[in-house]
């Protein structure tokens, strides 16, 4: 049963403990979001000619055009003064070094007027055997990047401030608004690039990707924080069997992910890549509801990016903008007119070569008597709000259905009965939907414990501000810094963990819901970092409530018995006997009678004590005061 409050009461609560949201409702954050921009550097043309126009053929794309709109794009995101600019990948033609820079010269400007830029990976921009300039009828090949490039030329937009990052991809997250976290994930697939002499188009999470990923979101929304997300591929199905008619545009296990992630509590994610601009959420059977906001590419008309303003109240307004103009001639035409005529002159062969290649391989003849209708579709969708099909296009749907190419009748079908929301302007409520959960936890620490109390000595000379946890093996991002010198009865930063399990036994990290830092006071109490109030998280417990109490240097601590609801808190007290911890007497130490505490010697902090933590770390950090891991009796020395 669900804990009702009301709304200012809620805001009360809320106030009363140090948490990011208040800071977020403070003030409305503007962010706009670009993708697959392609940038083509002007360098890399150096004399038009057949080699250039063959690649035209099969990529319908505004290369010449590109460095033109993109200036555009940024004189328009420049002038909507936002305060942070989020990038879905493909951020250049095809790799080239060169094309990257130039963008992170873009950034630099747009940076310069006050937005943080942030960016993530798409397929087109890492070790791309394509990154090739062209001359003629020739093309020879240019310096392209690799992972650790890519995370160098963009280190100012994301991979210098993230929190944490991922060390088995380039996924990471950052705070750069107080209480609002972004999530870059790296979905793409470029390892084996220059051995198959191909640039991997398809995307999906490597599994301890997914893993961390997961984590991140949990410690951002136990925390009470807003959490979003940003990945090149598609998260969701834009229409039905998206999956199967373009294999390599939506994620592997899409819709277990998707499921996942919505559970966890993330709400949107910003994605690209498909080129269209298109909305489209889904709830999962708990009732969770995710989006998947998808923007149009740059050089693909109608050349979008989009604008989402987070108010005050938590929820989130979107909208779309076109690039209008840009310094480059189009003829008698506006650009928007140009753009479009370019894609309705340049798709169909592109359609033809599509539908005829693996794993269609639909005859000629056939190909081409779908074409204008795939065409159509396709044109409606990367548009947005796709409106209904001609009368033509239905009855090649029709005739698709009679002719065993039944999914792709489907799909093209499905395209036009786009859903709600607008694919343009809509609104999405950002706030948490679980009610406030309270902890109430008493532990002692058997390192700091002196002649029947625990020793303040860190404090106020050695303990950080900023919380001790975010490194591994812990991986904490939420909490980051107290902001404030802790009070004078702070013994150090605790770790608190809770888990939704049925009982002791099968709590594992496969059954953690939330985690928080906190204080531990010399009383044994764990507070929020006011010192006074108790653990605030966001967070339904299905099953029951079972709590992990983390320490740097001491073995953690597993509740035996759920922890009970009285008052809307739920309270826990790991002091009173050897069985309040699972495992025991193995689990806790006696420092004296009847008094239990954690116990100290992991200094290395792998879950166990061995003479590794005393000959490896403890033996070479002795006697050097500060803040160490090795200090194990936490006097500073």
């Amino acid at each position: 049963m669900k804990l009702l409050i009301s709304s200012p009461m809620l805001m009360l609560l809320m106030l009363t403990v140090v948490t990011s949201r208040s800071q977020v409702g403070q003030q409305e954050i503007k962010i706009c979001v670009i993708s697959d921009v392609h940038y083509f550097d002007t360098s890399l043309l150096i004399n038009d000619g057949t080699a250039f126009q063959n690649y035209l053929t099969y990529d319908r794309k505004l290369l010449k055009e590109s460095y033109a709109i993109t200036q555009s794009a940024i004189d328009s995101i420049i002038a909507e003064q936002p305060d942070l600019v989020l990038v879905s990948g493909d951020i250049t033609k095809d790799g080239e070094l060169v094309c990257h820079q130039k963008m992170a010269a873009y950034f630099e400007e747009i940076e310069m007027n006050g937005a943080q830029v942030l960016v993530c990976p798409g397929n087109h921009d890492i070790n791309n055997p394509h990154a090739q300039a062209f001359d003629g009828d020739i093309t020879y090949p240019v310096p392209s990047v690799d992972a650790a490039g890519f995370a160098s030329v963009y280190a100012g937009f994301g991979y210098d401030e993230a929190i944490l990052r991922d060390t088995a991809s380039l996924s990471f997250v950052a705070e750069p608004i107080p209480g609002l976290q972004i999530l870059s994930m790296d979905v793409c697939r470029y390892d084996s690039n220059y051995i198959n002499n191909y640039p991997q188009t398809d995307g999906g999470f490597k599994p301890q990707v997914f893993e961390w990923v997961k984590d991140r979101v949990i410690d951002a929304n136990s925390s009470g924080k807003i959490i979003i997300g940003m990945q090149h591929h598609n998260l969701i199905e834009h229409f039905t069997n998206q999956k199967q008619v373009f294999t390599q545009y939506v994620i592997d296990d899409w819709d277990n992910i998707s499921t996942e992630l919505a559970d966890l509590g993330i709400k949107v994610v910003f994605t690209g890549h498909f080129h269209a601009q298109d909305v489209v959420s889904k709830t999962t059977a708990a009732g969770n509801t995710i989006y998947d906001v998808e923007t149009g590419s740059l050089v693909t008309w109608p050349c979008p990016f989009r604008v989402m303003t987070i108010h005050t109240d938590g929820t989130a307004s979107f909208s779309g903008k076109r690039v209008e103009e840009i310094d480059f001639d189009t003829g008698s035409m506006t650009f928007q007119q140009y753009a479009k005529n370019s894609l309705e002159e340049g798709l169909p062969e592109s359609i033809i070569y599509l539908l005829t290649s693996p794993p269609y391989n639909i005859d000629q003849g056939t190909a081409e008597f779908v074409e204008p209708g795939f065409t159509e579709s396709i044109i409606a969708h990367y548009e947005g709000n796709e409106g209904s099909p001609s009368f033509s296009t239905n009855f090649i749907i029709f005739s698709l259905y009679l002719s065993g190419y039944g999914y792709i009748a489907e799909g093209m079908e499905s395209i036009w009965d786009d859903l709600s929301p607008d694919d343009w302007n809509f609104t999405v409520d950002l706030n948490p939907e679980a009610d406030p959960l309270f902890l109430n936890i008493t532990v002692l620490i058997e390192g700091a414990y002196q002649d029947g109390q625990m020793s303040t000595a860190l404090n106020p000379a050695y303990i950080p501000l900023d919380q001790p946890y975010v490194g591994s093996p812990w991986n904490y991002t939420g909490f980051q810094t107290t902001g404030l010198a802790p009070d004078p009865d702070v013994v150090d930063w605790v770790l608190v963990e809770i888990h939704d399990a049925t009982d002791a036994t099968s709590v594992s990290e496969n059954t953690l819901v939330g985690r928080q830092v906190g204080w531990l006071l010399d009383s044994g109490k764990v507070t929020a970092l006011d010192g006074v109030s108790n653990l605030l998280f966001y967070q339904e417990i299905q099953q029951q409530l079972f709590v992990v109490v983390r320490h740097r240097n001491h073995l953690a601590i597993l509740s035996a018995d759920p922890l009970l609801e009285s008052g809307g808190i739920y309270s826990y007290n790991f002091t009173i006997g050897s069985e309040t911890a699972f495992g025991g007497t193995i689990a806790q130490t006696e420092v004296e009678t009847n008094k239990w505490a954690m116990i100290a010697g992991d200094a290395d902090a792998d879950g166990i004590i061995t003479q590794n933590d005393k000959i490896n770390f403890w033996s070479i950090l002795a006697g050097k005061s500060g803040y160490q891991n090795t200090d194990l009796n936490l006097d500073g020395q």
